[in-house]
């Protein structure tokens, strides 16, 4: 019997919604960006101490896949994580749902600049999945479409809230990480907006 965290994933539907995020990539940079795209990537979700000696100590990385990842290179062969999506099919369970959110706290636990966002499709509900909204409170974002594909307009927006989300991910990255690159002066006020659609 699989574990209340395991989850079944249509690679071919991911692979599918990959070459589509590269399309809505481009539009949302027609100039280009370092940014690429991968299916099943594997990224941090903790560290396991394996012994200590008088200086230092051995560990270990322990690693889960994503569905999707918009990663940019950074140069000298370093990248950053900058959006990880998690696809589903149809209305998550509260069960999945639930699951989803531990998955999605432990990667942004280790990846704190990354964005995370479930793309849903064959939704046949009206609005965007409600046990996603209820139990998933670490999703950036959600998308929801009716057939197994987003249309080319639900494509548009998707391109919209990526660029959106990048350029959340480049902005907490350089506040955490990068002071040379930090906005001038001293920053007071952090505001996480909200939009529906």
């Amino acid at each position: 019997m699989p574990s209340a965290t395991s989850r079944s994933v249509d690679s071919r539907l991911v692979r599918a919604l990959s070459v589509g995020v590269v399309d809505a990539l481009s539009l949302a940079f027609p100039t280009g960006e370092p940014l690429e795209v991968e299916a099943f990537h594997r990224l941090a979700v903790g560290h396991e101490v394996v012994d200590y000696g008088a200086k230092m100590m051995r560990h270990k990385s322990m690693t889960q896949k994503v569905d999707l990842l918009i990663a940019e290179r950074l140069g000298d062969d370093r990248w950053a994580p900058r959006v990880a999506m998690e696809c589903l099919i149809g209305n998550p369970s509260t069960r999945t749902a639930r699951a989803l959110d531990v998955r999605v706290a432990a990667f942004k636990a280790f990846n704190p600049s990354m964005r995370y966002g479930a793309l849903v499709g064959q939704h046949e509900g009206q609005d965007i999945p409600a046990s996603l909204i209820k139990y998933c409170p670490h999703l950036d974002f959600v998308a929801a479409w009716v057939d197994r594909l987003p249309t080319e307009a639900e494509w548009s927006r998707l391109s919209a809230i990526f660029s959106t989300e990048v350029a959340a991910s480049r902005t907490l990255h350089n506040i955490m990480f990068r002071a040379a690159y930090r906005p001038a002066g001293p920053l007071r006020f952090l505001h996480r907006g909200l939009t529906v659609e």
